[in-house]
């Protein structure tokens, strides 16, 4: 598992990197999220990047945040996959062994 940091003071925004790019996103028409061919848990709130019943598929710019500790995180299952070059402020990713 990676780790994004995205802002200038440490440890404002940490957000788990579930998956780099390239991949494939569905959203079923009960909100459950396919990546991959994998089911994500579902998140409190509503995806708002895909519509309901369609998929996308995101090139090597792209990672998909996950933050599964609290059902309600704004990740990329409600605002979506993340380009890369979108990132301000300090950026890093590192390996972790969970």
């Amino acid at each position: 598992m990676q780790t994004i940091t995205g802002s200038k003071v440490p440890d404002t925004f940490i957000k788990p990197v579930h998956k780099m790019g390239p991949f494939s996103a569905c959203l079923s028409d009960d909100g459950s999220i396919l990546l991959d061919n994998a089911f994500l848990p579902k998140s409190a709130l509503e995806p708002r990047f895909i519509e309901a019943g369609s998929c996308q598929d995101f090139g090597p710019e792209y990672f998909f945040a996950l933050a599964t500790r609290a059902p309600n995180s704004f990740d990329s299952r409600h605002y979506g996959p993340i380009q890369v070059i979108t990132v301000t402020g300090v950026f890093d990713a590192f390996v972790t062994l969970d």
